[in-house]
């Protein structure tokens, strides 16, 4: 997150006519995040990290790609800084149950693991995992955070009609090789 500011703070003072778009959860093949959702919607039973209620603004990549080329030819839009995705905010849980639906399985029952055991455990697994020391500490910190942003600048200069959550799956295609039914 720091060095997506520091990036943003670098590409505004540099002259260049420059538009930054904040994207809320891309829905699309092969993003982390929603590779990650699409196999815990594929399950019986999803193991999350934390209670899920966090709530989650999100953008088709078709949308998203759509919206950058717009962007190009909108003097507007040049300088800003623009949150783009969903007005609604659905829960991380709620995203997994409209997933399940949309791939026509039965929503899976919830686990979340409490985020101050994962917190505590943070140290251990970055030894193991071989991650950055407090890297994974700093993560687990801002996993209950909402991920949303206003959107209703990047509405008024770059208007579109974007895709409904259900819609965004149906066009992000095939499950990733990691999910299972």
């Amino acid at each position: 997150v720091r060095s997506r500011s520091q990036l943003e703070t670098d590409l505004l003072s540099s002259g260049l006519e420059v538009t930054v778009l904040r994207a809320g959860l891309v829905v699309g093949a092969g993003g982390t995040g929603y590779d990650r959702l699409l196999a815990a919607a594929s399950r019986r039973t999803a193991v999350i990290l934390g209670p899920g209620t966090q709530r989650w603004s999100y953008i088709a990549l078709d949308d998203l790609v759509g919206t950058l080329v717009a962007a190009l030819d909108e003097p507007a839009a040049f300088g800003a800084v623009l949150d783009v995705g969903s007005i609604e905010t659905p829960t991380y849980r709620q995203l997994i149950d409209r997933t399940a639906r949309v791939l026509g399985t039965t929503p899976p029952r919830i686990v979340g693991i409490p985020l101050g055991l994962v917190r505590g455990l943070a140290p251990v697994l970055e030894r193991l995992g071989r991650l950055p020391r407090g890297g994974l500490r700093n993560a687990v910190d801002h996993l209950g955070d909402d991920l949303t942003g206003d959107v209703t600048p990047a509405r008024a200069v770059l208007p579109r009609d974007l895709l409904s959550w259900e819609d965004a799956v149906r066009a992000a295609g095939s499950l990733p090789a990691t999910a299972t039914t």
